[in-house]
C-alpha cells in the first residue's frame, strides 16, 4: 500500500510543458509535497486510517480528496514561506504572474508591488494537484 502524491498531467499553456513537468521542477527544486507530508503526518495518517478502515471507500485505489484539498490551502494559504529554502520565491515577492496580461507582451507580465503566494503562477499546478491511496500489489 502506498500514498501517491501527483498532478494531472495537463498541458501548461501553450509549450510543450505539462502540469507533470511543473510538479517535478517544483519538487525537486523545493520538495513541496515532501514537506508538506513532513508538516502534516498526523492528519495524513488520520485520513489513511480512515480510508484503510473502510470509513470512506472500498477498490484498489482510493481517492484522497481531503488531503489533496489540504496540500492545495497549504499553498495558498502560503504555508512554506520561510519553511522552505528560497520561499517566498522571488517571482511571487515581485507579483509576477501570467494570469496577467500587460498590453500586447507575451509570457510573464510584471504586476508591480501586488505579491502573489509561491507556486501559484496559473493556477494550474495547484488545480491539477491529487492524493491516491494505492492498494495494488
Amino acid at each position: 500500500m502506498k500514498l501517491i502524491f501527483g498532478v494531472n498531467n495537463i498541458p501548461y499553456g501553450t509549450d510543450k510543458t505539462t502540469t507533470g513537468d511543473v510538479a517535478n521542477w517544483l519538487e525537486n527544486k523545493y520538495g513541496i509535497m515532501n514537506a508538506y507530508v513532513g508538516m502534516n503526518k498526523k492528519f495524513i495518517g488520520m485520513e489513511v486510517m480512515q480510508e484503510i478502515l473502510g470509513v470512506k471507500n472500498r477498490g484498489v485505489q482510493h481517492d484522497m480528496s481531503a488531503i489533496a484539498s489540504s496540500l492545495k490551502q497549504a499553498i495558498s494559504m502560503q504555508a512554506f514561506n520561510g519553511v522552505l529554502p528560497g520561499v517566498p520565491t522571488k517571482a511571487s515577492r515581485m507579483g509576477i504572474s501570467s494570469r496577467f496580461k500587460n498590453g500586447k507582451r507575451r509570457g510573464k507580465s510584471k504586476v508591480s508591488g501586488v505579491a502573489r503566494p509561491s507556486f501559484i503562477d496559473s493556477g494550474l499546478y495547484q488545480g491539477s494537484i491529487r492524493v491516491m491511496l494505492d492498494e495494488s500489489k
